[in-house]
């Protein structure tokens, strides 16, 4: 599928939409631009789709007539060969979606890190290590911060981790 043809769709719905709320007529559209083979160009699609624009679309003489300005058809869609798509890929864009990047596992340590229930256990955990060092000495006072040093760190670690390798993660 094309992305002319995607937009074609999608304009055609959100033009509804926006007519069924308010329909202001009586502002003049610029006369389409030809775009190589094509009667109007990517910018001018564009600009139509994201200002939901119904007084363009139907000066372009509606859903069918913006269809016949991209040479394509309402019901069977796009016609043509690999070259007729390749110029059509030329005029209009390829039909994906940019990749996201990803986010780095340090990314993950950090939104872990930042959980409330962390944040309370590592100000329990330097308390007790005050606390135990000052009234049972270095050898034996760190145990229970220590410990509980260990455990935050763990469950850090492991949350990251969980979180950096499931799928979900790559949709953000």
């Amino acid at each position: 599928m094309i992305r002319a043809h995607a937009q074609v769709i999608r304009a055609a719905l959100l033009f509804k939409l926006a007519g069924q709320r308010a329909i202001v007529l009586g502002t003049t559209v610029d006369p389409p631009s030809p775009n190589g083979d094509y009667e109007i160009g990517l910018e001018q699609l564009a600009s139509m789709n994201r200002d939901h624009n119904i007084t363009a679309l139907q000066q372009y003489g509606g859903v069918k007539g913006l269809a016949e300005m991209i040479k394509t058809d309402v019901e069977t869609g796009i016609y043509g060969d690999e070259n007729e798509l390749s110029r059509r890929k030329n005029a209009f864009g390829s039909n994906t979606y940019p990749v996201k990047k990803g986010r780095s596992f340090l990314r993950f340590l950090w939104e872990a890190w930042q959980d409330l229930t962390i944040i309370i256990l590592i100000i329990a955990a330097v308390a007790s290590l005050a606390l135990g060092i000052k009234t049972e000495g270095l050898e034996e006072g760190w145990y229970d911060g220590g410990s509980i040093t260990f455990v935050v760190l763990l469950v850090i670690f492991v949350t990251a981790t969980s979180d950096y390798r499931s799928p979900s993660s790559f949709k953000i």
